[in-house]
């Protein structure tokens, strides 16, 4: 089920983040991810609208979102091609019927499965803080 995210989520939600980052994101440093891991937990989800993929009491995903852009959608690879990310996508469509995003280019899986659902990459930008490549993409 969907649902919107309470407080004792957050730890599932992090673990969901850090499990499926290490598979999509091997190319950032661990520094780099220990701060966003701080960030995810201080900043992004008390400032987002966030909803989660719960099953059986457990949280299995989640998706963030801020107004229509989405700021992070991340499913635990022990769940992943079980049709969740896509099934937050779609609940992501009822509330704006145009999202965007922005993902690293090196993520292939991420980019693949944006792609697979109908995200057109609509510009490109060079992230700074992590000296890598984002694609800016848009569905709807």
């Amino acid at each position: 089920m969907i649902r919107l995210y309470k407080v004792s989520d957050t730890d599932q939600i992090v673990e969901a983040w850090r499990q499926a980052s290490l598979i999509a994101h091997p190319f950032l440093s661990k520094g780099f991810m220990a701060q966003e891991e701080d960030n995810l937990r201080k900043l992004f989800l008390p400032r987002s609208q966030t909803w989660v993929f719960e099953q059986n009491g457990r949280v299995h995903g989640f998706m963030s979102l801020l107004e229509h852009i989405i700021g992070g959608l991340f499913v635990h690879p022990t769940f992943q091609r079980k049709g969740i990310g896509s099934t937050l996508i779609n609940h992501a469509q009822t509330l704006h019927p145009s999202l965007e995003l922005e993902v690293f280019e090196a993520n292939q899986q991420g980019r693949a499965f944006y792609t697979k659902i109908g995200f057109k990459t609509i510009s490109s930008r060079f992230d700074d803080a992590t000296q890598q490549p984002m694609l800016k993409m848009r569905l709807g």
